[in-house]
């Protein structure tokens, strides 16, 4: 995983608290040239290194599994 557990619920938490109001951003830029970026349209989630994606979900939810956040 590339994401520390801090880092991914952090990301999460945002993700859902946008949500919640109807709000969205593109991606979430983290430290050591990690990003988060969500698809929108898609509702797919992909973690990157450096502009590379290392991990790919389907979804919001599959994020939060693959990271134990449910």
């Amino acid at each position: 995983m590339i994401l520390s557990q801090a880092q991914a619920e952090a990301v999460y938490s945002a993700m859902c608290a946008l949500n919640n109001i109807g709000a969205h951003t593109d991606s979430f830029k983290l430290p050591d040239d990690k990003t988060v970026t969500l698809y929108g349209s898609e509702g797919s989630v992909g973690v990157s290194v450096k502009l590379r994606t290392i991990e790919s979900y389907d979804s919001q939810a599959a994020f939060a599994d693959a990271y134990n956040l449910q």
